[in-house]
């Protein structure tokens, strides 16, 4: 979509009904998660571990860990690499920066008098409930 500040219709509907929606909201989901959240910041701050190291640090059972590391590795927020028995993961640096990139963009200050145009029910969103 280009870079003006009016959208074409048209282009946006396209949007809307893509799978590449589809697709950021399932990262935008994946990362939404307190535990997620915290297995990104540990593998941010080991680079790489096994889905033991990672239970045992965060004090999980590891069917949950497998679980969580699941939804991240299909979102393709995690890198993982086999070696010999063992299954180590690592952050996707790439796809992590282009998240953050993406947040960073959204996540923009709403100016005033603008807050109306984002309610779809008809309740104006304040930025002081945040």
């Amino acid at each position: 979509m280009s870079q003006n500040s009016h959208a074409n219709p048209a282009q946006l509907m396209e949007l809307l009904e893509s799978k590449q929606l589809k697709q950021a909201s399932r990262v935008f989901r994946a990362i939404n998660h307190d535990l997620r959240l915290s297995m990104v910041r540990l593998l941010a701050e080991s680079g790489k571990l096994t889905v033991t190291q990672i239970y045992f640090k965060l004090r999980i059972e590891q069917s949950v860990a497998s679980q969580h590391l699941a939804i991240l590795r299909d979102s393709k927020l995690l890198n993982f690499t086999r070696e010999g028995k063992n299954i180590y993961y690592s952050l996707n640096e790439e796809r992590i920066q282009a998240l953050i990139s993406s947040i960073e963009m959204l996540a923009l200050p709403i100016e005033e008098g603008d807050e109306s145009k984002l309610a779809s029910d008809g309740k104006a969103i304040s930025s002081e409930t945040e």
